[in-house]
């Protein structure tokens, strides 16, 4: 499965596709968790992009077994309203976890949530 990681200061911005399976979103996230531990970041913005398919909250939630340390924040960004309420789902399952997980229909507004401290 195809994505991008790219470094945005003080955090990663990652894009994954919704075609995506769920091996590849635990790939995805892993992934991610493994480039912000090498540079020392807490915190990364996932863009989901519409491609065919909407992924269940099953496969957006896979962050839980990536391993992001506590405090961890993440933004998720769909940009559709179908995407955005998979991520919701994710964001509320997360609440279980120790990280901070936000769902936005915007990325500015997901980079603003994450800039905060």
């Amino acid at each position: 499965m195809h994505y991008d990681i790219t470094e945005h200061g003080n955090y990663l911005r990652a894009v994954i596709g919704d075609a995506a399976g769920l091996e590849d979103f635990v790939g995805f996230y892993r992934e991610v968790q493994a480039r912000c531990a090498v540079r020392g970041l807490d915190r990364a913005l996932v863009v989901v992009r519409p491609e065919h398919a909407v992924p269940g909250p099953d496969r957006l939630g896979t962050f839980e077994r990536a391993g992001f340390m506590e405090g961890f924040k993440l933004a998720l960004v769909c940009a559709t309203w179908t995407l955005y309420q998979a991520c919701n789902k994710a964001e509320t399952a997360a609440s279980r976890a120790t990280i901070h997980v936000r769902a936005f229909l915007q990325e500015m507004e997901a980079v603003t949530w994450l800039k905060a401290s």
